[in-house]
């Protein structure tokens, strides 16, 4: 059983799950080009765009031609000052969606939900549906793994119901599981702290 479906049973969406274990990337979308907030203690063991990130004033201050190492980071982060990066709308695609996404305009609909991985498709969408800002949770090869993420991609249950008749299947094969039976079960977990969530640092 994903360890997702016990953290659902106790009342985390997705998106409460991915906001306990993972820091957030930011860009904000337009057609002509996009803009991705830098995070300054983050550049060296930042996953570089496949692209040269461009300062406020259109200067290259990295380029994907050259090998970024922890020197030529922290030159990087000083002469990005602003924080933000010009860059390509393509550099969000393959990244993992940190929130649900809901356009703004008539009628109001989900267009992408949380852990939902950004592909053409999608990013055409959220164009066309004119959504300004979106947040990607963030991964790195050190410290910061994808895996809850992944753990969530192979977690079935949509809520909280959903996970606390999954563990009650699990406890008690066999027997036809109810709402009021599963309750108790998930209840008692919440209320003893036997689940603790530990949030992974920046540092």
């Amino acid at each position: 059983m994903p360890v997702t479906t016990l953290l659902k049973a106790i009342g985390l969406t997705n998106e409460d799950i991915l906001k306990q274990f993972f820091a957030f990337d930011s860009f904000q979308l337009a057609r002509k080009g996009s803009h991705m907030d830098l995070v300054p203690e983050r550049p060296a063991r930042l996953r570089w765009p496949g692209s040269d990130l461009l300062g406020k004033d259109g200067s290259r201050f990295w380029c994907r031609r050259t090998s970024a190492s922890r020197r030529g980071t922290s030159a990087t982060s000083s002469r990005a000052a602003s924080r933000k990066s010009r860059c390509p709308t393509t550099t969000s695609l393959c990244r993992t969606l940190a929130e649900n996404i809901v356009a703004t305009r008539t009628p109001a609909r989900c267009i992408a939900s949380a852990n939902d991985e950004i592909t053409d498709e999608l990013l055409e969408k959220l164009l066309e549906a004119g959504v300004a800002k979106i947040h990607t949770i963030y991964t790195n090869d050190l410290d910061q793994g994808p895996y809850i993420a992944q753990t969530l991609k192979t977690d079935d249950t949509p809520d909280q119901l959903a996970a606390r008749v999954a563990i009650y299947r699990m406890m008690r094969p066999g027997e036809p599981p109810t709402e009021k039976r599963s309750s108790p079960c998930s209840t008692a977990c919440s209320s003893t702290r036997t689940v603790t969530i530990f949030r992974q640092s920046d540092g």
